[in-house]
């Protein structure tokens, strides 16, 4: 029995699937393994041999926290998803890992009645959500008659490491929860998991931030704070400032194409949870095999894009553009190293030769993987010379009166010509949106455009769908005050450089550099903070807040003791092998250098804005290094289908074009 628990133990401790997190600025292998620990306590708490039985929309995120090995570990031997089926079991104990929706509750209570009709009475159920229980739910399984049978509970599955800078919740649909319907629950999580933080890594003395829900993040997040033990935070700063900023203080940029290497992978092929789910041929490079039915969909497979890849991390926030000078020059490096092993002659040469040749192999599965992406990336964007028109339109419309590629009049034909022409709605709609919210629309303007709208995708779902654009700002009948934004923060470059070797942020669009990003630049940098860029938050009908939290008296001496002595802690073992020892010793080196702020999106945030902070982060010139947590990742396309309204049974009119 003490060797199970001991396996148990060794499988929650196991850090092997967060190497990429140990130069993180913070230990965010504690926060891994605190979510780690956690769902292992809910397993151990429905005794049995388990089936672990899914929300569909869960598995990516709890894949970034737990390996099959560690569910293993702790009794599960089978793992499904819920749909609407009966769930076909021999285990003992079913244990439901769920988002509070009602939906759900109605196929938890099918598969459970199910059994007992079948008479499988013996079986013990637990039902677990994530990342909030809700009396709502509760009432419909309550009404179905299957309350008592369940024990019921909450994972808080909170922030999740992505990166080593990068923290999500990955909820699904918060835009639309926050800025539309006005539900705040995702409100709730935020701040909950700010709490989370903040008793593992210390209580965040600078607040701000820019928003209307960025304001109730804060009032919830002090209000627990308040009703929390005082004991609770008592660990010393690591992170000097919070940003916490509402996605609706700029909907341009995830309007607009990124740009950068991981942009536009996730425009093209979409990156989900760390995730690409392409053709198998398109990581090879090879063709299809024969044998492959014509008929038949392409096999599909997942690839892990992290920072693991040190090939990936090294390129992923480039211009897509220079890529390609990147790539070859990483394929001279690795040839190179091949070329070495005719200089090896004597046993400890030929020993050294093979370390760096295992390495260069490494690298040299990785190059190839990623010149077969970026071949496929670049035949469906720049080699395609429609898409090269449409980056056009959008440079026209964010750059105004600086355009010089074409007028505004020919982007609002382009745009009516996509409406006419029935491409799909998401597509039409985000070049809508961005002419509305830059150029701006005249009455007349807007009322053909919503009339054209509706006779190409149909009434109910086209005028649904419109009066939500109206409703979150992204579409209107008035002018744009766009063009005064742009100049007082210098958004467009017209001779930006297609890489990061100019000093802006502008690379991540080719010359557009994101709203959102400039403002926190302009804030960190200036005295006056957020008060330096009142007139320009005015015009985007935006309010900022900064608040200062006080530190315990206690914690405040200890902090200066450990400012005093941080010169005579930088020694550290060199030759350790664990991921926390590598994070210690990273921490070690970085202290006394660039203060450390977490800028939280709620709404959402863009690849491209990710890289715009790294870029700020490794900046000689900056005085700080930034953290990025959001809601979840998002692009233009995947905030819209937040918007747009799909009616069931719905016979989509675009497609009628391949009849």
């Amino acid at each position: 029995m003490s060797g199970k628990v001991k396996s148990k133990a060794a499988a929650v401790g196991d850090t092997s699937g967060g190497e990429h997190l140990a130069n993180a600025s913070v230990n965010l292998i504690s926060l891994r393994q605190h979510a780690r620990l956690e769902l292992t306590r809910l397993l151990d708490s429905v005794r049995g041999r388990k089936a672990l039985v899914l929300d569909r929309s869960l598995s990516g995120q709890l894949g970034l926290v737990a390996e099959v090995s560690l569910l293993k570990a702790f009794g599960v031997a089978q793992i499904h998803y819920l749909l609407e089926q009966p769930l076909a079991t021999d285990c003992e104990a079913v244990v439901y890992l769920v988002r509070p929706e009602t939906r759900l509750m109605h196929l938890i209570a099918d598969q459970v009645q199910g059994h007992i009709r079948a008479g499988d009475t013996g079986k013990k159920y637990g039902v677990f959500f994530v990342s909030r229980r809700t009396m709502l739910c509760e009432r419909v399984l309550s009404d179905r008659g299957v309350y008592g049978e369940l024990l019921l509970g909450e994972y808080q599955l909170d922030l999740i490491p992505m990166e080593e800078d990068l923290l999500s919740l990955e909820l699904p649909g918060v835009f639309r929860e926050c800025f539309l319907d006005g539900d705040p629950t995702a409100l709730f999580s935020v701040a909950r998991s700010l709490v989370k933080l903040q008793t593992l890594f210390g209580l965040i003395p600078h607040v701000s931030g820019v928003g209307e829900n960025a304001k109730r993040v804060y009032a919830l997040m002090d209000r627990m704070r308040r009703e929390s033990p005082g004991d609770q935070y008592n660990v010393v700063p690591e992170i000097d400032s919070l940003i916490l900023i509402d996605r609706s203080v700029d909907l341009v940029t995830p309007m607009l194409t990124q740009l950068t290497y991981e942009g536009l992978l996730d425009e093209v092929v979409g990156i989900n949870n760390s995730y690409i789910d392409v053709e198998e041929q398109v990581l090879t490079g090879k063709p299809p095999t024969n044998s492959s039915s014509s008929s038949s969909e392409p096999a599909k497979r997942k690839h892990l894009l992290n920072g693991k890849d040190s090939l990936y991390k090294e390129v992923r926030d480039l211009p897509f553009r220079s890529l390609g000078a990147i790539l070859h020059r990483k394929a001279g490096e690795i040839q190179e190293t091949y070329n070495k092993k005719d200089d090896a002659q004597t046993v400890s040469q030929l020993k050294e030769y093979m370390k760096q040749f295992k390495t260069a192999h490494t690298d040299h599965k990785e190059l190839q993987t990623h010149i077969n992406l970026a071949e496929h990336v670049n035949h469906r964007t720049l080699k395609d010379m429609r898409f090269v028109y449409q980056l056009d339109v959008e440079h026209c419309l964010v750059a105004g009166n600086k355009a010089v590629t074409m007028s505004v009049d020919e982007c609002v034909s382009y745009v009516d010509g996509l409406i006419g022409k029935m491409e799909p709605m998401t597509k039409a709609l985000r070049l809508l949106t961005l002419l509305s919210m830059t150029a701006g629309l005249d009455r007349k303007q807007f009322d053909a455009f919503r009339r054209k709208v509706v006779q190409a995708y149909g009434f109910e779902r086209a005028m649904q769908t419109l009066a939500n654009l109206e409703a979150v700002g992204m579409l209107r009948a008035s002018r744009s005050s766009w063009d005064k934004v742009r100049h007082s923060l210098r958004l467009w470059t017209e001779d930006a450089q297609e890489s990061k070797s100019q000093d802006d942020i502008c690379f991540t669009h080719q010359g557009y550099a994101p709203l959102s990003v400039r403002l926190i630049e302009v804030s960190s940098a200036a005295k006056e903070g957020w008060r330096a860029l009142d007139d320009v938050l005015r015009l985007l009908n935006a309010e900022h807040f900064t608040h200062q939290q006080e530190l315990p008296v206690s914690i405040q001496e200890r902090a200066k003791i450990m400012g005093q002595s941080s010169s005579a802690s930088t020694s550290s073992s060199a030759g350790t092998s664990s991921v926390t020892d590598q994070h210690q010793q990273h921490q070690q080196q970085q202290q006394g250098r660039k203060k450390l702020t977490l800028v939280y999106f709620l709404g959402g945030v863009t690849f491209a804005e990710i890289s715009a902070l790294r870029f700020l982060s490794e900046r000689e010139s900056s005085d700080r290094r930034y953290i990025v947590a959001t809601t979840k990742i998002i692009n233009g396309a995947s905030l819209l289908d937040d918007l747009i309204e799909f009616l069931p049974n719905e016979l989509d009119r675009s497609s009628l074009k391949e009849l």
